[in-house]
């Protein structure tokens, strides 16, 4: 399974649990049982979601480096969006059709930490390092080497775009990610992230404007 496609799979399941804690808060009285599992998967998930953010500014994922993406607008009104209704179910559910209060309390206080999350969300693109291999965020598969990932003892060149990072290897093959929305700040990041992980050998151009 390729990292785009894990990344992919992680925001399907997230949107899932988005709906079918609507679901639960809407037919909680109806049936109780399938509504409590609902709830209880999007609660673990609020709480997945908040540790790996907690982790990573607080520097316990050395591995890994989240980097701004053109769709991260996009990503944050997901989670504030899921938190609007949840709270409006919430609201509905307490006032028109008379759930029980602890269940309208557990959906609004929901809602108001999905939409904190759509607030202080990391950004979606990524660059992971597994020993000796790099992954990346939406990497171009139609490159010729390695489609998964890059052996970090074979790169001799890395290129800094606003909107991309190119990866050229001794073989002066390329490969990309795409899709960023790198500025001056995440660029020096990425640097000094590369610094400490990569060879020191590696030539590094920043176009980043």
């Amino acid at each position: 399974m390729t990292d785009q496609l894990k990344k992919d799979l992680r925001t399907i399941l997230e949107v899932s649990a988005y709906l079918l804690t609507c679901f639960s808060m809407w037919f909680i009285n109806d049936i109780p049982y399938v509504s409590y599992l609902f709830l209880l998967v999007w609660i673990g998930l609020i709480f997945y979601l908040i540790n790996e953010r907690i982790q990573y500014r607080r520097g316990k994922r050395a591995d890994i480096i989240w980097l701004p993406t053109q769709n991260d607008n996009s990503s944050m009104m997901g989670y504030v969006s899921a938190g609007v209704l949840l709270l409006a179910f919430s609201l509905i559910g307490d006032f028109a059709f008379g759930i029980k209060t602890m269940y309208a309390i557990l959906g609004f206080v929901t809602g108001l930490v999905a939409i904190l999350i759509g607030i202080i969300n990391t950004p979606a693109g990524w660059i992971r390092l597994d020993q000796n291999l790099l992954s990346a965020f939406n990497f171009d598969y139609q490159e010729k080497f390695d489609q998964k990932k890059i052996d970090i003892r074979q790169i001799k060149e890395i290129v800094l775009r606003n909107d991309t990072i190119s990866f050229i290897n001794i073989y002066r093959e390329h490969k990309k990610t795409t899709l960023l929305n790198l500025d001056p700040s995440s660029a020096e990041q990425l640097r000094e992230f590369f610094s400490k992980n990569l060879p020191k050998e590696v030539i590094y151009i920043n176009e980043v404007q």
